[in-house]
């Protein structure tokens, strides 16, 4: 368990790092493998974590007392078909005498994917000095979706004692070749209010859902535009009707506009931050909007015309990804809003009305009547509108003579 820590944890998290020291004396070949067990962390607050599982780090760290050591590096580590992927072995002479000859093994692939050795390594062979270090690269092009791991080692000869030095067989971290996404389903749901009113912010009237098979590779939705238009289908200004428009994905805002456009019918959302799409996970993104305070639109509604509306590509290369519709078709429309002032204020009157007279067991006897009175605000909906409403007496008890009511 470490010592007390005072690191504070904001919206975005903290990265924090391990390092472990070795004995002095450790057994070649050994590994030491961390994890944070369950319930692992302590905060001030509480909420304490992991609270379900230990988390494991996939790597462990090998152990050698060997005078070569080396490491293995495949980079990027997410490719797609047809991509090239470059492997680098660095070797560390720790000897106190120089080694010549130093050349890395044929490296060996495990997995379900397949690369092809296009080049390398890259140099064949070279000589270390006692501290020195080389780095040796290959380049490979994955040909088959799956996940790989590389495995390699080298070797040389001492060159005052003349014997032979050999690392210990490495692995790389895990390699993942992903089919290129050609295409990304997606379909959407609508939540528009029936009414709303001027100034009323966040209102969230639509729901984009995003998802693809498991074997294609991560998509980002670069962009999206919606069309605002009346109860007609007839275009609206979006700076006539609204404040802010927002593409947000939990917590997370892709893109907030607050300048709309003065012409046209379409707003265009270009995503500052892409929303990442992987593999098996579908992602929700919300639209949410601030009517303007003095717009005077009665009603509104987005749509989604067609596919054009809406952009993505393939994380790893850029290539153009198209988005298909899920079970429904296109336009894509929300329900009808109508924009409505807030309610400000209730105007409430007594009509003058003669004497009321009530007998003994009478029931429901008018007490009073009383006109309520809304008067909205002009160029809004609903527009202003009143109601009576009758207020009664309660029976008068039997001994009572007949009495008068005002």
């Amino acid at each position: 368990m470490s010592g007390p820590l005072a690191t504070p944890l904001g919206a975005a998290g903290a990265r924090l790092f391990v390092t472990v020291r070795t004995a002095a004396a450790v057994s070649d070949s050994a590994t030491a493998r961390f994890a944070v067990p369950k319930n692992g962390i302590d905060v001030a607050t509480s909420n304490d974590g992991p609270i379900d599982q230990a988390v494991v780090n996939p790597d462990a760290l090998l152990l050698s007392t060997r005078e070569l050591l080396a490491s293995l590096d495949v980079q990027p580590n997410a490719v797609t078909i047809g991509q090239s992927v470059t492997l680098s072995m660095t070797v560390r002479n720790v000897a106190n005498e120089t080694i010549n000859g130093v050349a890395p093994a044929a490296p060996t692939i495990t997995g379900t994917a397949a690369l092809a050795l296009t080049s390398g390594p890259t140099p064949g062979s070279a000589g270390l000095a006692s501290g020195g270090q080389q780095v040796f690269t290959w380049t490979f092009v994955a040909s088959t979706a799956g996940t790989a791991t590389f495995a390699d080692s080298a070797a040389g000869s001492g060159a005052s004692s003349g014997n032979s030095h050999t690392s210990l067989n490495v692995s790389s971290d895990l390699l993942h070749v992903f089919q290129q996404a050609a295409t990304l389903p997606w379909s959407a749901s609508t939540a528009m209010p029936l009414t709303v009113n001027r100034g009323q912010s966040n209102v969230v009237p639509m729901f984009f859902t995003f998802g693809q098979g498991s074997s294609s590779a991560d998509v980002s939705i670069t962009g999206l535009r919606l069309r605002v238009e009346s109860s007609s289908g007839a275009g609206i200004v979006p700076a006539d009707l609204l404040a802010r428009v927002a593409v947000q994905v939990g917590s997370t805002t892709h893109v907030e506009r607050t300048s709309l456009e003065t012409s046209g019918s379409t707003v265009d959302l270009p995503l500052a931050t892409p929303i990442t799409v992987s593999g098996g996970a579908p992602v929700t993104a919300a639209i949410a909007l601030d009517i303007a305070a003095g717009t005077v639109v009665p009603n509104f509604r987005l749509a989604i015309p067609d596919s054009t509306f809406l952009t993505a590509e393939d994380a790893a290369t850029g290539a153009p990804v198209t988005l298909v519709l899920q079970g429904q078709s296109y336009p894509v429309l929300t329900g009808l809003a109508r924009v409505v002032a807030p309610a400000t204020e209730l105007d409430v009157s007594a009509p003058s009305a003669k004497a009321h007279t009530a007998g003994q067991g009478q029931k429901d006897v008018a007490l009073a009547t009383l006109r309520l009175l809304n008067p909205g605000v002009t160029g809004s909906l609903p527009t202003s509108g009143s109601r009576r409403s009758r207020c009664c007496c309660a029976t008068p008890p039997a001994s009572r003579s007949p009495s008068r009511v005002r």
